[in-house]
């Protein structure tokens, strides 16, 4: 019995890179094998494959970019081989320098296109972000020895399932809706008691398929991983984020203008001290002066930490957009007409009829179906995980881990350290470690 595997199934494992290292694709090397010579398969964006995908959710419209045909024991070894192999072959110290200056000096450009001469710059004065982003994705995969850097980036318009997670919940909430306009409708009081029931056991049946949606959300993510010749594997800061809100909160508590203006303030002062005493005879003024300047630099620290969060968090949020872009844009205005139409008919009774009422939420139903089926059955889907796939990679340009991995540590730790000061000054001082020792309990 034979079976096809994809050479790159186990690029959704978590790559190890040291610290201060840059993160790579996990991409599978051309070994020799009967799909060498074979061009990246084309996303299929046939009405068939599209339908038969939305009939079953386990379907995949396209095949992977890399497959092996042979029996089960010898695809996996196979499969098994190129994998290290593609660890060594990405190794970072296989990194090239040139083309990882290219990428930085792009994302220096993109922000600081004003004080750069037009005859210095790499791109020309006509060039957009996108177009410094798609130049610095190319930097980064010929930087980590990427072969084909076009052939990967072809390989991201495989990915993306178009969120066939949640299609058994938009149908069930489609069905809700469309028992809500017959609810509306319908004069006879026996007809609504019945048609209120079957909207209770509807919005039951709809509970279950979200709770059902997590396994599913998993195997398709699993499926988006081994679709293209390689994905970006998330920095460490980005493994580590906060979620949004904590960093906005985080920002909002710690990252006032005069908040910053003191601690820097502090610091200069600190420093002006420990000069003063360092060339004096008393010992204990110049290590408080040392305290209150390391005192000063782990606010900075800090607050640089709490900032680099914030922005870690801001990445990871505009991936999960990026990645389902036109997905959201069609839910939520689907949602949102819906929302429309039954807050008319709820607040607007006097001066709407009934009918009118259960036109709109038709309406508004019929709105959010077509544009659920036309999301699917285009190219929606397949750019949105190509703009997610992307997206990945420039998060990783962005972070300052990839170069200067120990900086960051250094003060990440010294932020972590301050933090933990900071927690224990909140605590009673009856109540601290060192207080309760000082009276004896």
């Amino acid at each position: 019995m034979s079976a096809i595997a994809p050479t790159n199934a186990l690029s959704a494992l978590p790559q190890a890179t040291p610290a201060g290292s840059a993160s790579v694709v996990a991409t599978m090397p051309k070994a020799a094998s009967p799909t060498d010579n074979q061009p990246v398969p084309q996303a299929n964006h046939t009405m068939r494959g599209r339908i038969a995908q939305l009939l079953n959710t386990m379907t995949l419209p396209h095949q992977p970019a890399r497959l092996f045909s042979a029996d089960w024991p010898k695809a996996a070894d196979a499969i098994c081989r190129e994998w290290v192999d593609a660890q060594a072959r990405h190794n970072v110290t296989t990194v090239s320098t040139v083309a990882l200056s290219r990428m930085k000096a792009l994302e220096f450009e993109r922000k600081n296109r004003h004080t750069i001469p037009e005859d210095d710059r790499l791109l020309p004065a006509t060039a957009t972000k996108r177009d410094y982003y798609q130049a610095e994705i190319e930097a980064f995969l010929a930087a980590v020895g990427e072969p084909d850097p076009q052939a990967v980036l072809e390989s991201f318009k495989l990915v993306g399932t178009g969120g066939l997670h949640r299609q058994h919940t938009t149908i069930g909430a489609a069905i809700g809706n469309a028992i809500s306009v017959a609810t509306v409708l319908t004069p006879d009081p026996v007809s609504k008691v019945a048609l209120v029931s079957a909207r209770l056991l509807t919005q039951i049946g709809t509970t279950a398929t979200v709770v059902a949606a997590g396994p599913r959300r998993l195997r398709n993510a699993c499926a988006e991983d081994v679709m293209p010749l390689g994905r970006a594997d998330s920095a460490p800061a980005a493994k580590r984020a906060p979620n949004m809100l904590q960093a906005s909160l985080s920002v909002m508590r710690t990252l006032k203008i005069k908040d910053i203006n003191k601690s820097l303030e502090q610091m200069e002062v600190a420093m002006q001290a420990l000069a003063r005493e360092r060339n004096g005879g008393n010992v204990k003024a110049r290590q408080d002066a040392r305290q209150q300047l390391e005192l000063a630099f782990a606010r900075i620290c800090h607050q640089l930490s709490v900032k680099a969060a914030y922005k870690t968090a801001s990445e990871s949020a505009k991936i999960e957009l990026a990645n389902g872009l036109r997905y959201l844009l069609t839910s939520y205005t689907g949602t949102v007409a819906m929302l429309t139409a039954t807050m008319v008919g709820i607040l607007a009774p006097v001066f709407i009829s009934t009918v009118v009422s259960g036109g709109l939420l038709g309406a508004a139903t019929a709105l959010t179906v077509v544009m659920y089926l036309g999301y699917q059955l285009s190219k929606g889907p397949s750019r949105d995980g190509e703009g997610g796939a992307k997206r990945a990679i420039v998060a990783l340009i962005k972070l300052l881990e990839v170069l200067e991995g120990e900086n960051t540590h250094s003060t990440r730790q010294r932020g972590a350290a301050y933090a933990d000061y900071l927690q224990d000054r909140k605590v009673p001082r009856f109540t601290r470690p060192a207080e309760r020792k000082k009276s004896g309990k």
